[in-house]
């Protein structure tokens, strides 16, 4: 056989169709032991490596019954955005920015994004344009589907006007954000439509989105929508429990 050498994802042909090589050795190379070719000619052991996590300290981001958690991060500024409902009574939409630093996160002051009660959230950020899209469902007005976009700036939102999605009861709500298009994309369970699997799109514009017209990707009772969305092929990608087929 060929002598052959590892690069780091394959082996290598060095040479020769059998017979020896002779390389210089960088450290002690003992009977048995994988080598590997160095940029310079020389060869060394090939050692394994083990990694480990550094897990910092557990840190409250507010000191009330909290639900409803759906988090994003924005990786520019090494922010991190949790959205919530805050209190078992009131159960506002709430939102709180941190600042990561190594293990530690230092949060500003919460902000109520929803005064209603609040339920379903879901949260998916802009980094380009600093914004926040929170989908969720008031449950003090019918269970309609309601969204809102706030922009950022440091640890502070500032928010514009709450928006209907689906005048009817929706729950099992799962966003995605289309970054190149600013699209939001907002898949739920519509109970004014049997419970049926729906999507709808909205296109960003400031705090302001324009939606389509809702449509249905699941003609049965659909529960436990999580969607993903591939940003190179402009495809969404919804996975969800079907009460119309045997809850497959």
């Amino acid at each position: 056989d060929s002598l052959r050498t590892w690069d780091g994802s394959a082996f290598q042909n060095v040479g020769g169709s059998g017979g020896e090589k002779d390389f210089v050795a960088t450290g002690a190379i003992g009977a048995g032991a994988v080598v590997g070719l160095k940029a310079d000619g020389t060869v060394e052991v090939i050692a394994n490596t083990t990694g480990s996590d550094t897990l910092g300290t557990s840190q409250v981001f507010d000191s009330v019954s909290s639900s409803e958690i759906s988090a994003t991060y924005d990786s520019a500024d090494k922010k991190v955005i949790i959205c919530y409902r805050e209190g078992a009574l009131t159960g506002a939409g709430t939102v709180v920015v941190g600042t990561v630093a190594g293990t530690v996160i230092t949060f500003g002051a919460s902000q109520i994004f929803a005064p209603n009660s609040t339920l379903q959230i879901k949260a998916v950020y802009d980094s380009t344009d600093k914004k926040i899209i929170i989908s969720h469902m008031d449950f003090s007005d019918n269970f309609y589907g309601k969204v809102i976009v706030g922009t950022l700036s440091g640890t502070v939102f500032t928010f514009g006007t709450v928006q209907t999605f689906a005048s009817a009861n929706t729950n099992d709500i799962s966003a995605v954000y289309d970054q190149t298009d600013k699209k939001v994309i907002i898949s739920y369970r519509d109970g004014g439509n049997t419970n049926y699997g729906t999507y709808i799109v909205g296109a960003v514009s400031g705090t302001v989105i324009t939606f389509g017209t809702e449509a249905v990707f699941n003609s049965g009772t659909t529960t436990y929508t999580s969607a993903v969305y591939d940003q190179t092929d402009k495809k969404l990608i919804v996975s969800y429990k079907n009460g119309g087929n045997n809850n497959y």
